[in-house]
């Protein structure tokens, strides 16, 4: 069962969001390989229903400020329970058509009632993702400081109200749980519970087949490779500075260089940025093989967002290089960021890390065969399976 504003569905569960901020759906489906059995039980809008308790003064900001429609509010502000859907997940699961449930975000598990008849009646597993209140938070350092006014103050209070909301709901999620998967260290050290399961994240093709580590880099091709959703804030906000601050001044330095920008994007952004110097702007790509064969960088310029960075980590599973921020690389499970690139969130620093891993094969590769031991060592279905299996056969 999923619900993610703004993101289009697969074309057999696609519904329209009535509270236009995107397209909303709620699925459920038998066991793969079995036909793909689909119950429809309706759109996941957050209306109607008793709420949570969690009201603040800053509740109807949004409405006056254009922040989002009167909808998006109900489920980002008010979380209100849809007995509707409740009802109808608990006649399946009374029928014994339903042994699991797994919720994409916490949003969706509390919209349905997780708290309201479910908990208890049928296992149910929380595929969280970004932890929200972390990402709310690198939201909120990400504000423009130089701008004021009320919609700027209005906005701020938003986000600190549902900062507040999400804390509270994550809290009582985490309480409610038998067995946390975190992917990184620092979320295991944030989390008191004894039942933490360090999981690292373990990226896949689009087959969901391993990948092997590439051979190094070849000299022939100067190009850097940028993969990433642009419909995310932070990657495409990402992209323009890496853009506007960087590209030039590597090009003056490696004036063969060439910028490859891989995924969904935007129509008027792809020409935007393909009618710059030394850019290929591709947008999805089936396979991503060839290239990370002929890329000898893979750029990450990502400040703000939450969870690990999963295109980092792909890198990584095909040994190659990153130059990122940061943040790009926060959460990953390294001592020493610059075995595996270079990362600064100062353009001009970024620029001469890039620089040096072009020009220099030996470090780039002394480097790549460092992230290509990390990768071996890291990256294993069998041992993500491994952990999973024995952390659920814990007695209770």
């Amino acid at each position: 069962i999923w619900r993610r504003p703004g993101l289009e569905p697969a074309p057999h569960a696609r519904r329209q969001h009535r509270g236009g901020g995107g397209p909303t759906g709620i699925l459920a489906e038998g066991p793969f390989g079995q036909g793909r059995e689909r119950i429809d039980v309706g759109p996941v809008d957050g209306q109607g229903g008793r709420e949570l308790g969690l009201q603040t003064p800053t509740d109807q900001l949004g409405g006056l400020f254009g922040i989002g429609s009167s909808g998006d509010l109900v489920k980002v502000l008010g979380y209100r329970v849809n007995y509707t859907i409740r009802d109808q997940i608990l006649e399946q699961v009374g029928k014994g058509a339903v042994r699991v449930i797994i919720f994409r975000y916490v949003e969706a598990a509390i919209t349905c009632g997780l708290f309201d008849g479910l908990l208890g009646k049928v296992e149910i597993v929380i595929d969280a993702d970004d932890w929200q209140s972390a990402y709310l938070k690198t939201r909120l350092d990400r504000r423009d400081r130089d701008r004021f006014g009320w919609g700027e103050l209005a906005r701020t209070a938003y986000l600190r109200a549902r900062l507040r909301k999400m804390e509270v709901l994550e809290e009582k999620v985490l309480a409610a749980v038998r067995t946390i998967f975190v992917a990184s260290p620092a979320d295991a050290g944030k989390i008191a519970q004894r039942s933490v399961t360090l999981l690292q994240n373990c990226p896949t093709k689009i087959d969901a087949t391993e990948i092997s580590p590439l051979k190094p880099s070849g000299h022939d091709h100067q190009i850097f490779l940028i993969v990433a959703s642009f419909s995310y804030p932070p990657n495409m906000e990402g992209c323009q500075w890496f853009l506007d601050h960087c590209w030039p001044q590597i090009l003056e330095s490696l004036s063969s260089a060439k910028l490859r920008i891989i995924g969904c994007i935007p129509d008027a952004i792809a020409t935007k940025w393909s009618e710059l110097p030394g850019t290929e702007v591709l947008g999805f790509v089936h396979d991503l093989d060839p290239h990370y064969e002929e890329c000898m960088l893979v750029v990450a310029p990502v400040h703000w967002g939450g969870g690990t960075k999963i295109k980092v980590l792909e890198a990584f599973a095909y040994g190659r290089c990153v130059a990122g921020t940061n943040h790009s690389i926060d959460g990953i499970a390294v001592s020493d960021p610059s075995q595996f690139g270079r990362f600064s969130d100062n353009a001009d620093e970024l620029v001469r890390g890039c620089v040096e891993l072009a020009r220099n094969h030996q470090i780039r590769h002394g480097v790549e065969a460092s992230i290509r031991n990390y990768a071996l060592v890291s990256f294993s279905k069998q041992k993500f399976n491994r952990i999973v299996q024995d952390a659920v056969s814990q007695p209770s």
